[in-house]
């Protein structure tokens, strides 16, 4: 598509908080937290206690399980694409790093519109979802699998050809 990499730096900064904001993730010009043990001595032994697992730490729901996802398109901003590998293993879903035959769900770039390889996809059996990368934003906040409909990426439409 003669996309250059200079494009993935098109995100503003306030377009970058607004990422990490709405995925309640600490922004990465906060300071991060240290985690401390405590330790306890007697008069016979040390016992190093283990600090307790943080909120964060506890078991996350697998709601992607049971899929497979493609990371298609060019460019995906490097904290967008970050953001979506995370997602995807984190709710259980499988990362795939090329369009196998397994793959039910591709995701595409923010800017990548319906080509010649979203057409040969669709024809698969059964053909993969192709959706927009917002999809996976927007199960994260509903901590659900959301239908898919509303995030299909659109195919072009041609104009008909009538004979005349």
């Amino acid at each position: 598509r003669g996309d250059t990499s200079s494009d993935t730096e098109e995100w503003s900064e306030d377009e970058h908080q607004r990422l990490y904001q709405s995925l309640r993730l600490p922004s990465p010009t906060t300071t991060p937290t240290t985690i401390t043990t405590t330790t306890t001595t007697t008069t016979t032994s040390t016992t190093t206690h283990p600090p307790s697992i943080p909120r964060a730490l506890e078991p996350l729901a697998t709601f992607l399980g049971g899929n497979s996802f493609f990371l298609y398109g060019w460019p995906f901003p490097s904290d967008l694409h970050k953001c979506l590998l995370r997602l995807i293993i984190s709710y259980s879903g499988e990362l795939c790093d090329y369009f196998y035959d397994r793959v039910t769900m591709v995701i595409v770039a923010p800017d990548q519109e319906w080509d010649q390889e979203c057409t040969q996809a669709a024809k698969r059996t059964p053909p993969p979802r192709i959706l927009q990368w917002d999809y996976l934003l927007e199960c994260h906040k509903a901590q659900t699998l959301l239908p898919t409909r509303a995030y299909l990426l659109p195919r072009p439409s041609y104009p008909s050809s009538s004979s005349s």
